[in-house]
């Protein structure tokens, strides 16, 4: 046999272990998947691509009797399996993209960010997340300054796409409603059309240009100008109660989970480029996370980001197709109403 056919059986025995392992959760034998996939070649051929599987390092003998159990490299071959075998075929479920629209509509953004992560982790059956995308990387479309009982105030902005940003200020000296007219119409003009991120230091340079308590005011509020924080929008962690049973330490992940910041920076400093799903398993850089996968996708121009977060035997399939669904539905135009939320700092 040709050696190229030897490796394309070699992996459809890969891919059919990982499979039958995910579905069943037993360690898999030969004569096993001899009978459930109806292979033309005999339990001793199989026999010997399992052993080449295992000197290659895709699956692994938990005891010397036992049938074999994949390993993280094994899950990684299979996840990525199914993302090809899903851009062959596409998953563009018209129906399933009503459905879930008609599901979520008439949320504002921050319930839709909540039932979005829920619906990820009800259909994937893990942890479902939502990261929305980040206001300041958004052009402004209108700035609107609410002064506070103390020497405060508080920016609002609203941007492209229907999100807004909420900054709390705290001032030098009190302002009267002229002024805070006054700088609020100069900020607009400053800022409309332009994003916080594009153009820091040039706005403020302008700002400082203006003369007049008005201009002070403006390039004080400018330069006290804070980073808003980002949620996290996170359901299904009762889901992990099934690896718990099969004896999975996720002390780690529990604790990984909970800090939001620590979570939020894995998952962006690795975050997909543009729309489309990426998958990690076994490789996440956070210790004591080797036995569990991320599949995520960015969505809305890739400025935010959702996924779900399981075991490595989690149901690839089943999880791909519903994270690239919600991020689909959650990048069309219009499918998020005009309510934005963004935390102050």
């Amino acid at each position: 046999m040709p050696a190229m056919e030897v490796k394309e059986r070699r992996y459809l025995i890969l891919r059919d272990l990982v499979e039958l392992y995910i579905r069943k959760g037993e360690p898999v034998s030969s004569r096993e998947l001899v009978e459930e996939y109806g292979y033309p070649w005999c339990s001793a051929t199989v026999r010997n691509e399992l052993a080449a599987l295992e000197r290659e390092g895709y699956i692994y003998k938990p005891f010397s009797s036992s049938g074999r159990i994949p390993t993280p490299k094994g899950y990684r071959f299979y996840a990525n399996w199914i993302l090809k075998a899903a851009g062959l075929r596409g998953l563009d479920d018209e129906k399933a993209l009503e459905g879930l629209e008609h599901l979520i509509s008439g949320y504002s953004a921050q319930g839709l960010w909540k039932a979005a992560a829920s619906f990820i982790a009800f259909m994937a059956s893990q942890v479902g997340f939502l990261i929305p995308p980040d206001v300041e990387e958004l052009k402004i479309v209108r700035a609107v300054l609410v002064r506070n009982r103390d020497k405060s105030v508080t920016l609002h902005l609203f941007t492209e796409g229907g999100f807004s940003g909420e900054y709390y200020i705290r001032l030098s000296r009190q302002v009267n409603d002229a002024e805070l007219r006054e700088a609020e119409e100069g900020l607009e003009e400053l800022l409309r059309g332009r994003s916080l991120r594009e153009v820091e230091e040039g706005i403020r340079e302008r700002a400082a240009i203006g003369g007049g308590k008005a201009g002070e005011l403006i390039g004080e509020i400018l330069g006290s100008l804070g980073s808003g924080r980002r949620r996290v929008y996170m359901a299904g962690l009762e889901n992990l109660a099934e690896a718990i049973r099969k004896g999975l330490d996720v002390k780690a992940l529990l604790k990984f989970l909970g800090d939001e910041r620590a979570f939020m920076e894995l998952v962006l400093g690795s975050r997909p480029r543009g729309e489309g799903v990426q998958v990690r398993v076994g490789d996440l850089p956070a210790e004591g996370l080797e036995d569990f996968a991320l599949i995520y996708s960015g969505f809305y121009r890739g400025l935010g980001v959702l996924g779900a977060f399981g075991p490595v035997w989690l149901d690839y399939a089943r999880a791909i197709a519903t994270v690239e669904l919600v991020a689909r539905l959650l990048s069309r135009p219009g499918a998020i109403s005009p309510h934005g939320d963004h935390q102050p700092q």
